[in-house]
């Protein structure tokens, strides 16, 4: 995941910026990976530089909010797709 997080720095850096595709996928990569906040501060990031998120970035957020969520509250097991 480090090296993930460095490849986005350096995308980021360059004057041609990500569209919500690529930010949604990195947000999805850093949910997926249990780094929850970093995946709400790219969103934040994305909408600082004017790329509107997209349907499937939110769903992305919410998805794995709600596993955290459970997982932490002990719940319940969540099932995974």
């Amino acid at each position: 995941m480090e090296e993930a997080i460095k490849v986005v720095h350096k995308i980021l850096a360059r004057v041609c910026l990500p569209d919500s595709v690529t930010y949604s996928a990195v947000v999805n990569g850093f949910c997926h990976t249990g780094k929850i906040d970093y995946s709400r501060k790219m969103q934040r990031h994305m909408q600082k530089n004017g790329c509107k998120p997209i349907t499937v970035t939110y769903n992305f957020l919410a998805k794995w909010t709600l596993q955290n969520w459970i997982l932490i509250r002990g719940t319940g097991n969540v099932e995974q797709e």
